[in-house]
């Protein structure tokens, strides 16, 4: 047992040794800048953040819904600790302020028009690769890449997203809504929560990448040279997402939370084989003739097919690797599976409390189906519908 602690002890004595150097280093850069600081022995970016957001938001769930905010030691280690804190960070220190700790500094802004020349010169504030290296399971993508790099992903990532993926998301709403609206017709109870993000999984599934669900799909077996269903697959990503990210592969398949392997793994040879029967049906020759038109993976891999065609002899590559092409799919998916999820379930829960929001939502969507009805149709179309939609645009943007 002892030589077992002596060297667990030398290791400890090292990492601290290190942090408080890190720490020295950090405040001395934090002083030059002349901008306020204060310290936080982590802060929400690094790593260890997926330790304590977790822990300090079970440790103050009840303390938070007094709304008095976060406690100013434990604010800075908690994602997102600004909506539950307002403005009170902004009040004592000031508009723009940094945050010292052994990971680095953050500077946090309350001035809108110093927020947005930050979020326009791309240039001049690059985003650490260290920390989009994390956001990069499956590949490269739009979101992680800076530079050159950027405007290669965006060139090709741009053009899906049309009026074709607009209209299918849409009608693809339609069809699991009514699935929705079928099973707790059916059902004593409704399972807010786990229901919109099985009808939010359906919907990515079919815009993200052609493989339209039923509703019932998660409960089949899984198909032959697989371990899980396609969704099934896709609950786990979502659900063991942060291990899949900080964890080597070899550790997480040994981890208590070795389900995130095998989520992980099915769901890049869904993708991997996905991509490949559209790549097949684009060098066929009927590349924009997929079953399910506008779903973003055959957009893209359309695109980077059309970018490698124009590719004049010894230019710089202009299309999409497999690896690519699977890591900006993944990104689509999660940047809208889960806020879209998020933002219906809190859309709901504020209907629900305030009868003036419904009758206000109500009487535009009857409006606008009997307009409909007036022009000879019974169903609501993207193209001539949805720009009618201003109220309810409107209280989805509030409710995002």
């Amino acid at each position: 047992m002892l030589s077992l602690t002596v060297p667990l002890v030398a290791l400890t004595i090292v990492f601290s040794l290190m942090r408080a150097y890190s720490l020295w280093e950090s405040r001395r850069a934090a002083r030059k800048t002349g901008l306020p600081y204060t310290y936080s022995p982590v802060h929400e970016l690094e790593t260890w953040a997926y330790i304590t957001n977790p822990l300090l938001r079970w440790m103050y769930q009840d303390y938070l819904m007094k709304g008095h905010g976060w406690p100013r030691w434990a604010r800075f280690m908690v994602k997102d600790w600004m909506y539950e804190d307002k403005g009170r960070a902004h009040e004592e220190f000031g508009d723009v302020f940094l945050v010292v700790s052994p990971a680095g500094m953050i500077c946090y802004t309350a001035d809108a028009q110093l927020a947005l020349d930050v979020c326009t010169r791309r240039k001049d504030f690059i985003k650490s690769r260290e920390k989009m290296k994390m956001i990069e399971p499956f590949g490269p993508n739009v979101v992680s890449s800076e530079g050159n790099l950027w405007r290669f992903h965006i060139r090709i990532t741009a053009p899906p997203f049309g009026d074709a993926a607009n209209r299918l998301v849409w009608a693809e709403t339609i069809r699991q809504t009514g699935f929705l609206v079928s099973s707790w017709s059916v059902s004593e109870s409704m399972a807010l929560k786990s229901d919109i993000y099985l009808l939010g999984v359906n919907v990515m599934a079919c815009a993200g990448f052609g493989r339209r669900i039923d509703w019932t799909d998660n409960s089949k077996a899984a198909p032959e040279g697989h371990e899980t269903s396609l969704v099934n697959a896709i609950f786990g990503v979502v659900l063991y997402l942060p291990y899949i990210l900080l964890l080597p592969q070899w550790l997480l398949k040994r981890s208590p939370w070795k389900a995130g392997y095998t989520a992980y793994k099915e769901f890049e040879q869904y993708m991997r084989e996905f991509i490949a029967v559209e790549k097949a049906r684009i060098a066929s020759g009927s590349g924009y003739e997929s079953k399910i038109k506008g779903n973003l993976l055959t957009a893209m891999l359309a695109t980077s097919a059309d970018e490698e065609k124009n590719l004049k002899q010894g230019a710089q590559r202009t299309s999409f690797n497999d690896d690519e092409v699977l890591g900006n799919v993944f990104m689509f998916f999660m940047a809208g599976y889960d806020t879209t999820a998020n933002t219906i379930i809190f859309a709901c829960v504020t209907l629900a409390l305030d009868e003036d929001l419904q009758e206000q939502v109500i009487g535009e969507i009857d409006r606008i189906f009997e307009e409909a009805a007036a022009e000879g149709r019974e169903e609501l179309s993207y193209t001539h519908d949805f720009p009618k939609f201003k109220y309810m645009l409107a209280f989805m943007a509030r409710s995002n």
